[in-house]
């Protein structure tokens, strides 16, 4: 089980890692946790294609990734 600390650790050794990939076809790296352990989570505009791969571990940190689709600001209602 990894530590907060530890996730927050492997999150940005994985930002570096993958700073050729963003923003596609990784476009955020978040911290999740089940019950006390917290690991990894890339989010995804697309699945990967052939060559691209992520690690499933960053010092001992679960890796996941989920595709979300690509991100986009919300436009502002005309409501106000």
């Amino acid at each position: 089980m990894a530590s907060i600390r530890e996730a927050k650790e492997a999150q940005a050794k994985l930002a570096e890692m993958l700073a050729d990939m963003m923003p596609d076809p990784v476009n955020g790296i978040g911290i999740t946790a089940r019950s006390q352990d917290y690991y990894v989570i890339v989010n995804l505009c697309r699945k990967l294609r052939d060559g691209e791969n992520l690690p499933r571990e960053i010092d001992g940190v679960r890796v996941d990734s989920k595709v979300v689709g690509k991100i986009r600001p919300l436009k502002a209602s005309a409501s106000g």
